[in-house]
C-alpha cells in the first residue's frame, strides 16, 4: 500500500478543528499589542529627558549623550525606560515564540492551517510594528522640548 486513498488523499492525516491556529494567531496579535504598548510608553518617556539642557545641547552638537551628567530625575527616566522597554521585548518575543510554534505545529497538523501562516506572518511584520511604536514614542516625548 502507498498510504494514499483511492481519492489522493493521505491515510490518518484528518483535518482538525482549527481552534489550534486561531489560538496562534491571537497569541501573536496579543503579543505585537502588547510589545508595542510598552515599547510606546518606554519611547515617550525616553523621549522626555529632552527637557534636560545636557541632552539639548549634546542633541544640537550631535554628540552622544553622556547619561552621567543627567540631573537625578533623568538618570531615574533611563532607569525606568530601561525597565519597561526589557519587559516590553520579553513580553513580545515571548508571545511571538509561543505563537510562531503553535503556527508551524497547526500547520503540519493541519488544525487551522491559514490562522497558523497568519500567526506567522503577524509575528513577522509585528517586529516592524513594535520597533516603530518606539520610535514613534521617542518622537512624541521629546517633540514638546525641541524646537
Amino acid at each position: 500500500m502507498s498510504g494514499f486513498t483511492t481519492s489522493g488523499t493521505a491515510r490518518g492525516r484528518a483535518k482538525g478543528p482549527r481552534r489550534l491556529g486561531l489560538v496562534a494567531f491571537l497569541i501573536g496579535v496579543g503579543g505585537v499589542v502588547l510589545g508595542s504598548a510598552l515599547q510606546f510608553w518606554a519611547g515617550y518617556h525616553l523621549g522626555s529627558i529632552a527637557q534636560f539642557d545636557v541632552v539639548r545641547a549634546a542633541i544640537e552638537a550631535q554628540k552622544s549623550i553622556d547619561v552621567s551628567k543627567l540631573p537625578p530625575a533623568g538618570g531615574r527616566i533611563v532607569g525606568e525606560v530601561n525597565t519597561i522597554s526589557i519587559v516590553g521585548s520579553l513580553a513580545y518575543y515571548g508571545l511571538a515564540l509561543w505563537a510562531l510554534i503553535q503556527g508551524i505545529v497547526a500547520i503540519v497538523r493541519r488544525r487551522g492551517r491559514a490562522w497558523g501562516v497568519a500567526a506567522i506572518v503577524v509575528i513577522v511584520i509585528g517586529y516592524f510594528v513594535v520597533q516603530l511604536a518606539y520610535s514613534g514614542g521617542l518622537a512624541l516625548g521629546a517633540a514638546p522640548y525641541l524646537s
